[in-house]
């Protein structure tokens, strides 16, 4: 984690998001951490797929392709509440 505390790891991955305009969002090498209350997609792992983050206004809209494909929002200091939509 950010702090440095280890998080026991179960399992390792892929996962496929399919938002509702039909995008699926394809994450390779996804951890499976149970202990963790919240999901976490990295924005390096995002960018290595060919997704692009921007970052403002409060919130980060995730591109594919020129496309907008999801939309997270920011809550207190962490960007999260990643709304699975075309915007």
């Amino acid at each position: 984690m950010a702090n440095g505390t280890p998080v026991e790891v179960e399992g390792v991955g892929s996962f496929h998001l399919e938002l509702s305009g039909g995008f699926q969002l394809n994450l390779d090498d996804v951890l499976y951490a149970p202990s963790l209350k919240r999901n976490l997609i990295s924005v390096s792992a995002l960018d290595d797929s060919g997704h692009i983050c921007e970052f403002g206004n409060n919130q980060c809209v995730i591109k594919f392709n020129s496309i907008n494909v999801g939309l997270a929002v920011r809550q207190d200091k962490l960007i999260c509440s990643l709304l699975m939509m075309i915007l």
